[in-house]
């Protein structure tokens, strides 16, 4: 063999190597890219699912605990943050809400930062059915006590029947009732989604009775069963037209 020729042969061996490489190797991707694709896996929502009765749930319901990551919320006496106390009783709602068979996703569930856009974002775009935010209160004085369900001025009817039924739901579970009423501020969540939505202030960190119970996994744990049955009765109340 000449030289020639074995030169050729060790050009071709080395673009046919350059080639299956450049194939093999992904295609570069921002970390913004790489963020919001894990995003849109994270919140696909999951097939509808069916209840024991064999009816469809009436859509999709959003729970957003607010605050997490570099946004602690408000804090109480021991140092708690209310981020923590939102994502302990979103994701026991979650839970509750998964045994009754209703098809829901969630704005975060660990802590970490995310933007009221993407919150609002999440339900806009899976065109949810109800999005129901969960936070704690506070007040300069301990008189305050209680837990809030707000909605948006000028909010839907649905809005304001989804805020009586969680208030409700919370008052079965022996929660005392503070005030349901339409915000007076604009809050970002309620005034830019597209479904009805409701903001629940579950109690005031600032008082030391509400406190007891938002910082212990009992006293979560019923928040959460008083939110879930809410909804279940808000998706009830709405499937049959009423």
């Amino acid at each position: 063999m000449n030289r020639t020729v074995l030169f050729s042969m060790v050009v071709l061996l080395a673009v046919a190597a350059g080639q299956r490489f450049t194939h093999r190797r992904p295609k570069p991707q921002t970390a913004l890219m790489a963020s919001d694709m894990a995003s849109v896996k994270r919140f696909q929502p999951m097939n509808a699912t069916h209840s024991r009765s064999g009816g469809l749930t009436n859509g999709l319901v959003v729970l957003d605990p607010g605050h997490g990551g570099s946004d602690p919320g408000t804090h109480g006496p021991d140092g708690v943050d209310e981020k923590t106390i939102t994502l302990a009783v979103g994701r026991d709602a979650a839970l509750e809400l998964r045994r009754k068979h209703v098809h829901f996703i969630m704005t975060r569930d660990k802590d970490k930062y995310v933007s009221l856009p993407r919150r609002v974002a999440i339900a806009n775009r899976n065109r949810a059915a109800l999005f129901v935010s969960l936070h704690c209160d506070e007040y300069g004085y301990q008189s305050m006590h209680g837990f809030t369900v707000i909605y948006a001025q000028g909010a839907s009817r649905n809005s304001r029947l989804a805020a009586r039924l969680i208030a409700k739901g919370l008052e079965e579970q022996h929660f005392y009732c503070h005030a349901v009423r339409a915000e007076t501020r604009h809050l970002y969540v309620l005034d830019k989604t597209n479904c009805p939505a409701v903001l629940v202030e579950m109690g005031f960190m600032s008082d030391p009775g509400d406190f007891g119970y938002l910082r212990t996994r009992p006293g979560q744990h019923r928040l959460a069963q008083g939110v879930a049955r809410g909804i279940v009765s808000y998706l009830h109340h709405t499937k049959r037209g009423r």
